[in-house]
Order: structure tokens, then sequence, then C-alpha cells
């Protein structure tokens, strides 16, 4: 790794640790920068922003998860691969739970650049579709009732992600009895969509979804 990925990743490590201690909103760049050991420009030469602290809390969670995905045991049934998903996406997340819930409030305004709905997002949004695309690949659903089911898995997790940041249970367990209980009622849907009983109300569902995303990006 060159000296400059270090120093970055030196920089990102201090912020997260000083955004659990003290809170995202009481941090400041200054702050950042003097307890990495560095001048104020040099921190801002890696970060402009904090926002851009965020997003890059955002790429590394997403690595993270894209990592241990890689891994899955191939030929696992449906539930047991979104449950792995699921389940280490909040463990990746659970060291920076606070800081979770601290910017889940900027998340309802799309016009927010660190909203997952954001345009500024659209990347790491994409690679979060992906993980949810590929685990139910092997399902051979139609191409749009696929793209469909891997975007309502990712706001799945999205909404446990939000109950998560809030929950004070031991190893906030109640969150992952919370995905289970989601996982156990989405599989059998998953499964429905592949009869062909079921395709006049996919075509609605998908088409009224595609209306939606249009709409959205108005």
């Amino acid at each position: 790794m060159k000296k400059a990925e270090v120093t970055r990743q030196h920089v990102l490590d201090t912020a997260l640790t000083l955004f659990r201690e003290k809170g995202f909103e009481a941090t400041t760049m200054r702050d950042i920068a003097k307890e990495a050991g560095l001048a104020l420009g040099a921190a801002y030469y890696h970060f402009p922003s904090k926002d851009a602290l965020l997003f890059a809390f955002y790429d590394a969670n997403q690595a993270a998860t894209e990592a241990r995905a890689s891994a899955y045991p191939a030929g696992e049934p449906l539930r047991a691969r979104l449950g792995r998903l699921f389940h280490d996406r909040l463990r990746d997340v659970a060291p920076n739970r606070a800081l979770l819930g601290a910017i889940i409030p900027r998340h309802a305004n799309p016009a927010d650049p660190v909203s997952a709905f954001s345009e500024e997002s659209a990347a790491v949004r994409a690679r979060a579709v992906a993980l949810f695309d590929t685990a139910i690949a092997p399902e051979e659903l139609p191409d749009e009732t696929r793209t469909l089911v891997a975007h309502a898995l990712w706001m799945a997790h999205l909404a446990v992600l939000v109950y998560f940041a809030g929950d004070t249970s031991p190893g906030q367990r109640k969150t992952h009895r919370l995905a289970d209980d989601l996982l156990d009622l989405a599989v059998p849907l998953v499964a429905l969509a592949r009869s062909p009983a079921a395709a006049p109300l996919v075509a609605q569902i998908t088409q009224a979804a595609n209306r939606a995303r249009r709409r959205g990006r108005r």
C-alpha cells in the first residue's frame, strides 16, 4: 500500500473513532486532523469534507460485505444465501452503529448527497443492489422481475438498518430476528414470482415500480 493510501486510511479510521466517541455533528475536520497528527490541509487533501468521509465509510462497508459474499458456498438455498447477506451486512456495520443512527435522518431526503437515494450515492447503491441480484441469480427469474426483486431486497435491508441503528437489545438480536422474519416472508414470494400463474400480477408490480423509479429521477 502506498504512503498516500496509508495516510488516507489513517484519516478515515481516526474520523470513525471520533464519530463514535463525540458524534458525527460534534466532530470537525480540525478535530480529525489533530487526532490523526496531520496538518488540517493534509486531512482536507484526502477528504474535502465530512461527507466525503461518509462516502468512504459506505465504500468500506460495501467492500467488506462483497468480500464475505464472494466466499459464500455455491448451491445454497435462497433463504440461506439471503440470510448470510443480511446478517453479514449487520455485522459489518455494527462497529459504527451510532454513526449510522446519526446519518439516517439524512437518508430521507434524496437531495442530500449522502442519502441512499441520491445521485451521488448511485455507484455504491448499484453495488449493494448487485449483491442481492447475485444472490437471487440461481432462481432464474425473468430479467425485469429479477431487477425488481433485487431492488426490493435492497430496500428491505435499508429498513432493517434503520431498526438496527436504534436497537439496544444485547448484540442487537432483535434486529437479527427481524431480518430472519422478513426473509421468511420474502423468500416464498420470490418462489411465487417464478410461477406462470403469478405472471400478470408480477407484470403489474414491475410496471408500477418502473414508474416510481422514473418519477424519482425527475
